[in-house]
């Protein structure tokens, strides 16, 4: 029935994925999903670790969230939780920048599937350890160059402010991440919260079609 129940807040999230949601509603409905295929993972594989119930708790309440239109109250950087530790700074740093660009609604996907992956590598790689973990990092490896290729490549998105924010990130979270070996790792982190102000935008341009445009009208004569 567990895999049941699966489908079916599956099926609840499916109008908050919408194209006509907000780019927050969207991340959060799709970071639930994937939280979602975490959780359906590890019940095939037996019953919940510790790290699977924080994966469907995280899921429900993002669900619960959006059916209450409490979704502005979710952080759009969720902390890493303690069943996981920062492993790969250098991704965590990709993903946080692209969510101040304006390729982050084309993104969403991408972006909340990444960092559900990464979230898993390091839970697998702190039960179990490296060899359990590496296909997990490979597949966020390659969804984040992937995404952060498709955000360099975005219109209104300056290369030049992208890896100058990239760097700034980079610095910030790099005392956070222990070293492979080391188990000290398995404490969780807190990630340095954003909100969605566009950062890393070649220059503030006027959005077209934003304000009605006024057209004087000529006086009779």
């Amino acid at each position: 029935h567990f895999v049941a129940d699966i489908a079916c807040i599956r099926q609840q999230l499916q109008p908050y994925q919408a194209d006509s949601q907000s780019t927050h509603t969207r991340f959060q409905a799709y970071k639930a999903n994937a939280w979602l295929s975490y959780v359906a993972h590890e019940d095939n594989e037996a019953s919940l670790t510790k790290a699977g119930h924080y994966a469907l708790g995280e899921a429900l309440s993002i669900l619960e969230a959006l059916k209450t239109n409490q979704v502005d109250k979710l952080p759009l950087t969720a902390d890493i939780p303690p069943t996981s530790g920062l492993q790969r700074p250098d991704l965590w740093a990709s993903l946080l920048t692209i969510k101040q660009t304006p390729a982050f609604t084309p993104l969403v996907k991408t972006v909340a599937d990444s960092e559900v992956k990464l979230i898993w590598a390091e839970a697998e790689f702190c039960e179990f350890g490296w060899r359990h973990s590496r296909e997990h990092y490979s597949a966020a490896d390659r969804w984040v160059a992937t995404a952060e290729l498709t955000a360099l490549n975005t219109s209104g998105v300056d290369k030049q402010s992208f890896n100058a924010l990239k760097t700034q990130y980079l610095a910030r979270l790099k005392p956070l991440a222990a070293t492979k070996d080391s188990k000290e790792i398995c404490r969780g982190a807190v990630l340095p919260y954003i909100e969605l102000p566009k950062v890393g935008i070649a220059e503030p341009s006027p959005q077209p079609l934003t304000l009605p445009v006024v057209v004087p009208v000529a006086s009779p004569n």
